[in-house]
């Protein structure tokens, strides 16, 4: 059995952590505004679209059917303004099955698509946010 004491002091001691650990702790709500993978950036899209970009790659996709309604989509849902190449990537995936691409080795993935993303590396690295993407320029 605990002495009075004991109990006293135990008691003291959760009182004084509730009354002065309380004062440290934050009850600020923390909101936010943006899903993580919301579109942060909107010039990657004007950047490829010029000639100066890569308008003569999606010229050529826009001949593909297949390569046409991804890119449209990728348009539609801002994959190309998402903030990293790997959200880009994940985002235009879904794109590009949607439109009857079911394997890599597709040449809208071959020609068009890794072309545009090497082009965009190339001519908007900055406006489409992928200069750190890991691709090489040539």
């Amino acid at each position: 059995m605990r002495s009075p004491l004991a109990v006293v002091m135990t008691c003291l001691v959760a009182a004084a952590f509730v009354r002065f650990g309380a004062g440290c702790l934050d009850t600020t709500p923390i909101v936010v505004e943006k899903e993580a993978a919301s579109p942060t950036n909107v010039t990657c899209v004007p950047c490829l679209e010029t000639r100066e970009g890569c308008l003569d790659i999606i010229e050529a996709c826009s001949a593909d059917t297949k390569c046409r309604d991804s890119y449209r989509c990728m348009g539609e849902v801002q994959c190309l303004n998402l903030p990293s190449l790997d959200l880009k990537i994940e985002c235009g995936l879904k794109c590009v099955q949607k439109a009857g691409v079911t394997t890599h080795l597709d040449p809208v993935v071959q020609t068009y698509l890794a072309g545009l993303v090497e082009c965009g590396a190339r001519r908007c690295a900055d406006a489409c946010n992928i200069s750190d993407g890991g691709v090489v320029p040539r």
